[in-house]
C-alpha cells in the first residue's frame, strides 16, 4: 500500500496563536501552495481521505476535483480546548510548563493529549491498512502527520517534534 500524507498550507492566523480543530480558512498564498502540492501527488489513487477542517478539506477538493472524498473527523489536528486561538503567550508559564513536562499524557484543559491523538488516527490507520486499499492520498495535520511516521518508524510518540519536521504543503510517502 503507498499512502501520500499531505498537510494543509498556511492557515489563515496570526503567528503565535494556539490553533488545532479551529476551522482556520487558507492563506492568501493558498493558490501558490496548491499548484506545489498538485505537483507531487499522483493523478489518481483508490482512495482520498481528509480532515473535514476547512484547510484541509479544500485542499483535497482542489486536489481532486470530482472525486470521492472521505471526510474523516479522527483526521482533525490535536484539540486545544480553552487554548483555542489564544495566544500562546497569555497561556501562563506554569500551566504550559506542565504541560510540556508530559505532553504525551496531559491535555489542555478540555482539550486532548497527544496519547488521544495517537489513539484516534492509529484506530483509523489500523482500519485502512485492513481495507483494499492499495493506494491513498490522506490530507491531514502536522500532529497526524508526526504520530504516523513515529507509528511507521517505531519511535517514541514524545520524539516525533524533534525528530519529523512537517511544513505547511509538505507531502510524505510511506509505503506499508
Amino acid at each position: 500500500m503507498e499512502i501520500y500524507l499531505v498537510r494543509h498550507t498556511k492557515p489563515k492566523v496570526d503567528m503565535g496563536i494556539c490553533y488545532g480543530q479551529t476551522d482556520l480558512e487558507v492563506e492568501d498564498t493558498y493558490t501558490e501552495e496548491l499548484n506545489e502540492v498538485k505537483k507531487i501527488l499522483p493523478k489518481k489513487v483508490e482512495a482520498i481521505f481528509s480532515s473535514p477542517l476547512k484547510r484541509c478539506s479544500q485542499l483535497a477538493t482542489d486536489c481532486y476535483p470530482n472525486s470521492n472524498i472521505e471526510f474523516e473527523s479522527r483526521l482533525k489536528e490535536l484539540d486545544f480546548g480553552k487554548w483555542e486561538m489564544k495566544a500562546w503567550k497569555e497561556i501562563s508559564k506554569k500551566t504550559l510548563d506542565e504541560w510540556m513536562a508530559d505532553f504525551i499524557n496531559n491535555a489542555p484543559p478540555s482539550g486532548e493529549s497527544m496519547k488521544d491523538l495517537s489513539d484516534r488516527v492509529l484506530n483509523w490507520f489500523f482500519e485502512l491498512q485492513t481495507s483494499n486499499v492499495n493506494s491513498a492520498t490522506v490530507f491531514t495535520h502536522a500532529g497526524i502527520i508526526r504520530t504516523l511516521l513515529s507509528h511507521m518508524n517505531d519511535t517514541p510518540l514524545h520524539k516525533a517534534f524533534d525528530l519529523y519536521k512537517v511544513d505547511y504543503g509538505q507531502v510524505f510517502s510511506i509505503r506499508i
